[in-house]
């Protein structure tokens, strides 16, 4: 509730709206979340004069307590990732209530995971979704729409009469203040609709956040202080909305290499910087996965200001492995995802399958290919130990391989 206007307060008078929006207080957060001395010295009032002004907001907006019986069913759902094996890897899908992150270098499948969450979230209970639809903040580039498509023809679940592109709500957006405004003023307000609709808002997905958050050339301290203060208020926002609205926000986020001081890769000179050092230390426990396949080391971006406010740490990797496949397409069609990489494209016809999409009658065949072996690694999560899975890029979506050795 920090994130309430001061104006919609109805517990202070209008003089005391007026006093602190001219002193640059304008969300309940910028009054609480400051010492009252200080409080104090910007408005010019005494010290029990703003533990008044204080106290009286904090009555209005705080809720009373409640026993755990009664709340013990809020943010307890969750939805498939339309893969089975990958489901068991999170600890039953995607719940909600939560912050997840999904990171990875680039081309690591971040994207196409996230867009068939938005499909798998519209499944019925009894298909392993919650009925709900999902809003997509996109940056950079708009959603890809023609994959999204794709998913709902091919997907052997996202296929069915209960997902639609309709109950996928999708914007664009190029900074962080933008951001801040969509999530507090927009993001209430189409959940609402939603509501209506029958679909309620339960997946929220930001793609990506690193990418709202990159400088150009090397931050100062004033830039760094800025930007902490930025992932602070997104941070806070989408708590809000996770806790309020009982949703999932899923976050896309980047990595960054790892470089000591002299510009040599992690583990230069231990004696170089210790409190540095320390930090470097602990940051592979929750920055990055134990076995990964990059040629160098990188950590998820934003620093442990991000790292702090996140309730899973999903990373995605490109081994560098193919894997032979066999999948049924229609002649004519390509075999993978969209922008997927493979080869030996060499085609043998086995026997003609059924149409699984729903859409009319095709003729496919099976078609032999090589494609890119991903992993998956959970370096935290409050739902599921640390572990691993690889996985490939099919035109049906993420599918994991469940022979895989998991440590």
């Amino acid at each position: 509730m920090t994130d309430v206007p001061i104006s919609d307060l109805h517990s202070l008078t209008t003089q005391e709206k007026s006093k602190l929006a001219g002193s640059g207080f304008k969300f309940v957060a910028d009054i609480l979340l400051q010492a009252t001395d200080e409080v104090a010295r910007k408005l010019r009032l005494g010290k029990n004069e703003v533990e008044k002004i204080v106290d009286s907001i904090s009555a209005e907006i705080l809720c009373p307590p409640e026993t755990v019986i009664a709340t013990r069913s809020l943010g307890s759902e969750s939805f498939t990732t339309g893969d089975d094996g990958l489901d068991d890897l999170l600890g039953s899908g995607i719940k909600t209530g939560a912050v997840w992150e999904i990171t990875g270098e680039g081309a690591a499948g971040k994207t196409q995971l996230a867009l068939q969450l938005c499909l798998t979230v519209q499944l019925s209970p009894e298909s392993g979704g919650i009925g709900g639809s999902s809003c997509y903040i996109a940056s950079g580039s708009a959603i890809a729409t023609q994959r999204l498509e794709e998913l709902l023809r091919e997907h052997p679940r996202a296929s069915s009469d209960s997902c639609s592109l309709d109950n996928v709500h999708a914007c664009l957006v190029d900074n962080t203040k933008a951001l801040a405004y969509y999530l507090r003023e927009e993001v209430p307000s189409l959940a609402e609709q939603c509501a209506e609709s029958g679909k309620p808002l339960k997946l929220l997905v930001i793609d990506s956040l690193g990418s709202l958050f990159q400088w150009a050339g090397k931050a100062d301290t004033r830039q760094l202080v800025e930007r902490a203060k930025a992932l602070g208020e997104v941070a806070s926002l989408l708590h809000h909305l996770v806790s309020s609205l009982h949703l999932a926000a899923v976050v896309i986020n980047d990595v960054t290499a790892v470089f000591d001081g002299e510009g040599g890769v992690l583990g230069g000179n231990p004696a170089s910087d210790r409190h540095e050092l320390i930090y470097k230390e602990q940051a592979r426990w929750f920055n990055r996965p134990d076995d990964t396949f990059l040629d160098e080391k990188k950590d998820a971006s934003l620093g442990l200001v991000w790292a702090n406010q996140i309730n899973a740490r999903i990373f995605l990797t490109r081994t560098g492995r193919m894997k032979e496949w066999v999948e049924a397409v229609a002649e004519g069609e390509p075999v993978g995802g969209e922008g997927e990489e493979r080869s030996s494209k060499r085609r043998r016809v086995d026997e003609v399958h059924p149409d699984l999409s729903g859409h009319g009658s095709v003729s496919k065949s099976s078609a032999r290919t090589s494609l890119i072996l991903r992993r998956i690694d959970v370096v935290f999560s409050g739902f599921s130990p640390a572990q691993s899975m690889d996985f490939v890029i099919t035109r049906a979506g993420v599918q994991t391989i469940r022979s895989n050795n998991r440590r």
